[in-house]
């Protein structure tokens, strides 16, 4: 989590993969596509900025939604911040996407980094294919325990496939 703030304004943003969901869903767009932009030294100062406040907001509503508060729409959340001054937060804000967002080859990256690079991936694939996130949670969930029973299966010495009824799977996650 960064706060961003300018012109006594403090914006609370969380680079994750709500928020990727969120910019998807609100401006129908790829996040990639708009990190793009505002990455690429070409690009306009008009569309960087344009697209980082659309990439501001939904990190805002990412960020309001893990602490259980509401976010207004984008055109009534840019009204209420439409006086700040970009280059106050473009540092942090691009710490916060380069550590959220972007997948970085360090060579030897840790399980932590690793693990959250590939969840960023799953996510976008799933994004792409059109599957929902309650759909992408009922089949990691259902994979999870599939897995989980083969493991306790196989050390009991028996060997089958097992696939979890939707009951079976409820039950295991409550």
């Amino acid at each position: 989590m960064t706060a961003l703030t300018s012109n006594n304004h403090t914006i609370h943003i969380r680079a994750t993969f709500v928020a990727r969901l969120y910019f998807t869903q609100e401006f129908g767009g790829e996040l990639q596509d708009a990190l793009k932009i505002i990455i690429d030294k070409d690009s306009s100062d008009e569309d960087i900025e344009r697209e980082s406040l659309k990439l501001i907001w939904a990190m805002n509503k990412a960020e309001n939604k893990a602490n259980g508060k509401s976010t207004l729409n984008f055109r009534q959340w840019f009204e209420q911040y439409n006086g700040l001054r970009f280059d106050d937060y473009y540092k942090d804000f691009l710490a916060e996407i380069s550590n959220g967002f972007l997948i970085k080859d360090t060579g030897q990256a840790t399980s932590e980094q690793t693990s959250d690079n590939f969840t960023q991936f799953l996510i976008t694939i799933a994004i792409k294919l059109g599957i929902s996130m309650d759909e992408l949670n009922e089949l990691t969930t259902q994979a999870l325990f599939d897995i989980l029973q083969i493991f306790a299966d196989s050390n009991n010495g028996e060997d089958r496939n097992v696939v979890a009824t939707p009951a079976q799977n409820e039950a295991f996650w409550r």
